[in-house]
């Protein structure tokens, strides 16, 4: 029994560790992006196509490696998935031009990306009910926690060392998950993997993009946490280059408004039984809100930039798995591959917030700013064109539940 209880806490630790690697990944080396515009001689939103790429091949890497692992197995394609992010967080460091580490970069991020879908695989294989329950909740604090500490001990790096070491400690952080990767035994036996070619398992993704209503709140959801990701790419030109601030105070900037995101999901408890239209209403009137404020009294000074913008990221935190509990009650077969599409969707839309806001604006905290007008701006669009169609009917106190099935008449 002992033995069995050391197991289990061994594989929580395990997956905890390969899903805060991502969050990490990204976050780590961002006290360095003006560091490394200047040792690359190039603009600022050349060097935040580092964060953007990331986000995006991750979301490729959780997308096909996922769908490869239901056929040949999590340890294989745990073990690549190691391997490769490793061996390119290497070639990241020691990379002579600007070209290279973005390449490098994407292919370390989609090896990132298999890492965390086999991570939540994992856990799907090995535990079911109220502990599967439990340790998804501890995986996902992790990836609140982790961009907490990670810009503080990137910053600290950067002062200390230079921005090819923050790439390093990836690299060492990884360098640990491969060696617990080896000691992995495999979760999916042979006899309950699918026969399908991975080809074929990744076609049958396609399945969930065809659902309009699911569809559709895909970019509602997209679109209102897109700032978040724009803030990403951002937050050291703008407290670093903007305000002046050294390396280690913008690790503690960044730790605050980080922290900030942990009120989300208590919050997100809190409006349960509220009706959905109100709780989207009152997020859209706060983002706008926050979005003219950041504008003219963010500004001013790196304290009131901060604490207008914890609003923001508390609602990305309360959004994200609000829109995403909505999605998925509306699935009673293939949530996997609806979670899939679901997180693909939201990354390559806050990819695409990030690259709009690393833009060349009149200052980076416009480009955030400009994000919040335009993209939750979207998501308001898309939100009231679903609700005006019949697209999408909520009970009067849904919670996050489902929104009502339309039927024949109504569709």
């Amino acid at each position: 029994m002992v033995d069995t209880r050391r197991k289990r806490l061994g594989l929580i630790a395990f997956v905890t560790i390969l899903t805060m690697t991502a969050p990490i990944g990204t976050d780590l080396y961002l006290p360095a992006l003006p560091e490394m515009t200047e040792y690359f001689g190039t603009t600022s939103t050349v060097a935040s196509l580092t964060v953007t790429l990331f986000f995006v091949f991750m979301a490729i890497g959780t997308l096909l490696l996922g769908a490869i692992s239901d056929r040949f197995g999590r340890r294989p394609v745990l073990l690549a998935s190691v391997l490769t992010a490793l061996a390119f967080s290497l070639i990241c460091a020691f990379a002579p031009n600007i070209e290279l580490l973005l390449a490098a970069r994407s292919l370390q991020a989609f090896g990132c990306g298999g890492m965390m879908v086999m991570a939540t695989a994992i856990v799907r294989d090995s535990f079911e009910g109220r502990d599967l329950v439990k340790v998804l909740s501890v995986t996902h604090a992790m990836i609140i926690i982790a961009p907490i500490l990670a810009p503080s001990v990137g910053a600290l790096i950067v002062h200390y060392a230079d921005w090819r070491m923050t790439f390093v400690a990836l690299a060492g952080i990884l360098t640990v998950s491969f060696l617990l990767s080896l000691l992995f035994r495999e979760t999916l036996p042979a006899h309950k993997r699918t026969s399908r070619g991975p080809l074929r398992s990744i076609a049958q993704l396609a399945a969930e993009v065809r659902d309009v209503r699911f569809a559709m709140l895909i970019l509602v959801g997209g679109f209102i946490t897109s700032p978040f990701k724009a803030y990403l790419a951002n937050a050291s030109y703008i407290y670093i280059e903007g305000f002046g601030v050294s390396e280690p105070v913008f690790g503690l900037y960044f730790a605050v408004c980080a922290a900030a995101s942990v009120m989300g999901p208590a919050l997100n408890l809190r409006v349960q039984s509220v009706p959905v239209t109100r709780v989207f209403a009152f997020g859209y009137a706060i983002l706008f809100l926050c979005g003219a404020l950041l504008m003219t009294v963010g500004v001013l000074h790196p304290v009131a930039f901060l604490l207008c913008f914890i609003p923001v990221s508390t609602l990305n935190a309360l959004f994200r798995p609000y829109v995403s509990g909505i999605m998925l009650a509306m699935k009673s077969e293939n949530i996997g591959a609806a979670s899939a599409v679901m997180n693909f969707g939201f990354t390559v839309i806050g990819s695409l917030g990030m690259l709009f806001a690393a833009l060349p604006w009149g200052s980076y905290i416009h480009g955030v700013s400009y994000n919040i007008f335009v993209f939750v701006g979207l998501s308001l669009v898309f939100w009231i064109i679903s609700l005006k169609t019949g697209l999408l009917r909520f009970p009067p106190k849904a919670g996050a539940a489902a929104p009502e099935p339309r039927t024949a008449k109504n569709a």
